[in-house]
């Protein structure tokens, strides 16, 4: 779970220096231009913002995962497992909807566009175009809303083992 709320902070990484994949969902900005007007790069802050959040995300986990009592940790005396279980569904469904939103919001970029500030005011923006290296944040994204919404229905108690 961590490592698929990490992969498209890595996969952003490789756009930055320019692969035959493309940008990633940041590609205006690791592109070489920063026309202030442009679409494109209002498009590159409000995803930069949603990887930052899953960057954040996956390190809450790992602080999650090494609480004494969660996920197999030694208890310490007292026990605080009960008191993780409903921290850890509300992490799920904390990101099912980070993961969403950040899937529409890429959606939308690539389809429609979206309303962009401008000093004459909000215009509307057109489409970004679609890089292989989107597609596979994309996907790992997809991926983990997909284990996100299994785990939260199996229960958090079944994953101390």
């Amino acid at each position: 779970m961590v490592g698929f709320s990490l992969l498209p902070f890595g996969l952003q990484l490789l756009g930055w220096v320019r692969t035959p994949l493309g940008g990633g969902w940041c590609g205006a900005l690791s592109g070489g231009y920063l026309d202030v007007f442009s679409a494109q790069v209002w498009y590159s802050q409000l995803l930069i913002g949603g990887l930052a959040l899953q960057v954040a995300y996956a390190f809450l986990w790992l602080v999650l995962l090494n609480i004494p009592g969660a996920r197999g940790q030694p208890e310490l005396p007292g026990g605080s497992a009960s008191q993780l279980e409903p921290l850890e569904r509300s992490l799920y469904t904390a990101g099912i909807g980070l993961n969403s939103i950040l899937l529409m919001l890429f959606l939308l970029t690539r389809l429609t566009g979206l309303p962009l500030p401008s000093s004459l005011g909000v215009l509307w923006g057109e489409p970004a175009p679609l890089d292989p290296l989107s597609v596979l944040m994309a996907l790992s994204s997809v991926a983990l809303v997909i284990l996100l919404i299994g785990l939260r229905r199996r229960g958090s108690g079944s994953l101390k083992a």
